[in-house]
């Protein structure tokens, strides 16, 4: 799909970083793809998520393995 000349990936990319500190690197750590129609908030609140998700389970499971 070929995106509108106003929109652009790397634009995104670069706003996310500067307003939310999510670097591209947070972005393939969590497999985050950024598509036309994805705003900087709507990249940033994904990555965001599954990092809390990731952060969640590792809890979860060290109470289950203390058996608490």
């Amino acid at each position: 799909m070929v995106s509108p000349s106003g929109w652009s990936k790397d634009e995104v990319v670069k706003d996310v970083t500067e307003n939310f500190g999510v670097i591209p690197q947070m972005l393939a750590d969590t497999d985050t793809r950024v598509v036309y129609g994805d705003s900087v908030k709507s990249v940033a609140e994904r990555v965001l998520k599954k990092y809390q998700d990731r952060i969640i389970a590792d809890t979860a499971e060290k109470f289950d393995l203390r058996g608490d």
